[in-house]
């Protein structure tokens, strides 16, 4: 995903997602791996400045051995060394999408639904998911420069990385009616619909 932060502290998304904080995490991104009764994290040791655009990854793998090998991270193709304070990633955590904890973009979904609390004050383009596929340092940069913000493209048929499960445009390809914008999704059937946005 291309990410613009702005200037407070803004969930991407909560129970498995990213968090970004220009207080709480001084301009770090956190990936919040959640099995429902806790929330641990990595943190980027790489500061995200406020009113730029970065590129970020992040991989949780449940089979790995340690921390550091269930969640990964890479800042603008770069793979970070991540900190990990409080409970160790879980081996395993919900799964996204569900009827029960539905994918929030942008907000915190894990109190209300749709959520109305922490948006996210910036901007994000060419967010894409993939399930079963443990990326790696040469599928990210492959990813990365193939959906960058200055020239964005088409993730879908990258060579060497397998087609994303969901894959959200964001910048193109949406459409605006009663008051929403909504985003097609170009692999899956998962489209996205805002909550209180404008034209």
């Amino acid at each position: 995903a291309g990410v613009y932060p702005g200037n407070l502290s803004s969930p991407l998304a909560k129970w498995f997602g990213f968090q970004y904080s220009n207080s709480a995490y001084a301009q770090k991104m956190a990936f919040i791996i959640s099995n429902g009764s806790n929330y641990p994290y990595g943190k980027t040791t790489v500061s995200m400045p406020q009113d730029e655009w970065f590129h970020f990854v992040g991989v949780f793998d449940g089979s790995g051995a340690a921390d550091a090998d269930r969640c990964k991270m890479w800042v603008n193709g770069t793979q970070d060394t991540l900190v990990f304070p409080g409970n160790s990633i879980p081996t395993a955590t919900y799964a996204y999408g569900s009827s029960d904890w539905p994918l929030w973009l942008g907000s915190s979904g894990y109190n209300t639904n749709p959520p109305t609390a922490a948006p996210f004050l910036g901007e994000m383009d060419e967010v894409a998911i993939w399930t079963n596929t443990a990326l790696d340092s040469t599928m990210v940069n492959a990813i990365k420069d193939q959906g960058g913000s200055d020239t964005p493209g088409d993730l879908k048929n990258l060579s060497g990385v397998a087609t994303p499960t969901h894959y959200w445009r964001l910048g193109d390809k949406g459409t605006f009616a009663d008051g929403e914008w909504t985003f097609p999704d170009q692999v899956g059937s998962r489209n996205i619909t805002t909550v209180n946005m404008e034209e």
